[in-house]
């Protein structure tokens, strides 16, 4: 991964395994269930992942004040956003 600014799409598996590890460790000691690399997901920020959620809702509709260029973008390839 060394010289890229973004990691891949899907994540950095082991990444993702230490979050669920650490989280496990701390939060659901007492739990049957424990969270796998499969629960996790790493974003760049809050919008980032609201929008991942919706994009694997499908039709969903998000309202939230963005720059025109993304709106624009965003409607016209996602139709996530409903001004």
């Amino acid at each position: 991964m060394s010289g890229r600014e973004y990691g891949p799409t899907a994540g950095i598996k082991p990444l993702r395994v230490a979050i669920a590890n650490l989280y496990n460790a701390h939060h659901r000691q007492s739990k049957e269930s424990q969270y796998t690399w499969e629960n996790v997901a790493v974003v760049p920020g809050g919008r980032a992942g609201l929008i991942r959620i919706a994009a694997v809702l499908n039709n969903a509709y998000l309202g939230m004040y963005l720059r025109t260029g993304l709106k624009q973008w965003l409607s016209d390839t996602c139709r996530l956003l409903h001004p």
